[in-house]
């Protein structure tokens, strides 16, 4: 039986295998398998570090603007709001400590700029999808903008395509830490909606995501929020994971292998709320 088989068996069948994704405390958001960015790759790549007291929180995210950063809603619940200070760091690879050339940004206004889907839903991470505007504009040399799906590409689905996803977590060298010390990079097989149904069920809605599962090789924890890039246009926008519960409990072992689920870029292309949210209108849905 394959390796692949086989996980997928687990996945379906084994409940000892992992925790089911029946809440949002069983899902993960860290890249497993990859590789160190070099320096100089990904510029449009953003770090978003939220701090409340004591505790410092971070999330992925790329520039669509010289004044706006394309993340997950999930960064930004309801009851964890307001926080302290909301830092953008972009042109950062290493954040322990941040790159010398980091250049840095903050959020003003907590409730006007951060632009959350009015439709997320927070149980299922359906619409999970939030623009974040910085105080200030990037100049033309700070700026690197991702390239988004098109719309005239809006209708692939991308199965079958390997996509990059980008971002700082837990990596099988460094278990237990909360982050990496710099960017990683993972290629991860983008599956069809049958497949994805089947490893998830009623937590995946082909409207609103898109699935990746490729054994030894994941987003996690720290991840959330940054991109899934397919050609190098960004597909799709980290969202949640498996977790393996046994290797969680002792510590033996990354606790995500087991499949990703990206927040669908396309769909907010083809309805217009990303290039409404990149003006004055808050949480606007289609």
């Amino acid at each position: 039986m394959s390796g692949l088989l086989l996980q997928i068996l687990c996945l379906m069948f084994v409940s000892a295998c992992f925790v089911r994704a029946d809440s949002a405390d069983d899902e993960t958001d860290s890249i497993i398998g990859g590789t160190t960015v070099v320096k100089g790759q990904y510029k449009y790549m953003a770090l978003i570090l939220k701090k409340k007291g004591t505790k410092t929180t971070m999330c992925g995210g790329t520039i669509i603007s010289s004044q706006h950063i394309l993340t997950a809603a999930h960064c930004f619940e309801a009851a964890d709001l307001p926080y302290d200070s909301v830092a953008v760091h972009v042109n950062d690879y290493n954040n322990s400590p941040l790159d010398s050339s980091a250049i840095t940004r903050s959020v003003l206004d907590q409730t006007k700029d951060i632009r959350k889907h009015a439709k997320y839903d927070k149980d299922l991470r359906t619409d999970d999808i939030a623009i974040v505007k910085l105080d200030r504009v990037l100049t033309t040399a700070e700026l690197t903008n991702v390239a988004i799906v098109s719309v005239l590409n809006t209708t692939l689905t991308y199965a079958g395509s390997v996509g990059v996803a980008l971002g700082w977590g837990v990596t099988k060298s460094d278990f237990g830490t909360l982050i990496s010390r710099s960017m990683q990079q993972v290629s991860l097989n983008i599956q069809d909606d049958d497949l994805c149904d089947a490893l998830w069920e009623t937590k995946y809605v082909p409207a609103s995501h898109l699935c990746t599962f490729t054994p030894k090789k994941a987003v996690c924890w720290g991840d959330d929020g940054g991109p899934i890039l397919v050609n190098g246009v960004q597909v799709g926008i980290s969202s949640f994971s498996k977790a393996n519960a046994a290797a969680a409990a002792t510590g033996t072992a990354p606790i995500c292998e087991r499949g990703s689920v990206f927040t669908r870029v396309s769909t907010y292309v083809r309805n217009g709320w990303i290039q409404e949210n990149l003006l004055d209108p808050i949480d606007i849905s289609k």
